[in-house]
């Protein structure tokens, strides 16, 4: 069997019950092709189901930027209005400081971007623009 077609059988059986990339599938995959691979063929074969796994795990995840530290409460608020706009409970969320933000967040999943900032209402002022302030 060619190394994609595994890389593309392995990644189809990593997904759980709800179509998402499940950690423990994951390790199973490790395991099997730790003990079932040809040596030459290891490291080939992880890095096509790592290439695989790549979009479908971005398309899991939320990134949430904000300007300076933020409360849980409010981490919670912006996990329910994710899930409210994707109708997706199952989104892993990654939350990360961008002083480029200005006193607001900005959220990124998938395709989609929210964002409420000082910079996004200034550059709101300026239709036509591509400042960078």
């Amino acid at each position: 069997m060619k190394t994609r077609t595994l890389a593309k059988i392995l990644a189809e059986e990593s997904a759980g019950a709800n179509g998402a990339v499940d950690p423990n599938r994951v390790a199973a995959v490790c395991d099997y092709v730790e003990k079932n691979v040809p040596p030459l063929r290891k490291i080939p074969t992880l890095k096509a189901y790592m290439r695989i796994l790549k979009p479908i795990l971005k398309k899991e995840e939320a990134l949430v930027e904000v300007s300076g530290e933020i409360s849980e409460k409010a981490f919670d608020d912006i996990k329910k209005f994710v899930a409210e706009k994707t109708g997706r409970s199952d989104l892993r969320f990654k939350k990360i400081e961008n002083a480029e933000i200005l006193g607001g967040v900005r959220i990124t999943c998938a395709d989609t971007i929210w964002e409420t900032s000082a910079l996004s209402s200034l550059e709101d002022l300026l239709p036509g623009q591509n400042n960078k302030f």
